[in-house]
């Protein structure tokens, strides 16, 4: 591993500080691999927002997609077509799939 490598692993640990990733690896994938605590934030706001909101949690659920879908829809430009796939079923849950789907 390069230094810059390392020097930037090291760096992002701190995101990762539930998972320990600083004194363990984790070679596993998916839900296997190390969560960043932004994780854990974005599942506690969605807890609270369906508490609080109940029948309306939609609303809540909406208008996060529709900021997600305008920041897709504006850096869609110079993504890849791989990239842009990817990217492609956040937006189709409020705007419908793209006809190459």
């Amino acid at each position: 591993m390069s230094l810059s490598t390392d020097l930037f692993s090291r760096s992002l640990a701190r995101h990762y500080s539930h998972f320990d990733v600083e004194n363990r690896l984790l070679f596993t994938g998916h839900s296997h691999q190390a969560w960043p605590d932004a994780a854990l934030e974005g599942l506690i706001e969605s807890f609270d927002a369906a508490a609080r909101a109940v029948d309306t949690k939609w609303d809540i659920v909406f208008e996060k997609v529709d900021i997600m879908r305008q920041y897709l829809k504006t850096s869609t430009t110079t993504l890849t077509d791989y990239t842009r796939m990817a990217k492609t079923p956040i937006i189709c849950l409020y705007d419908g799939c793209p006809d190459w789907m």
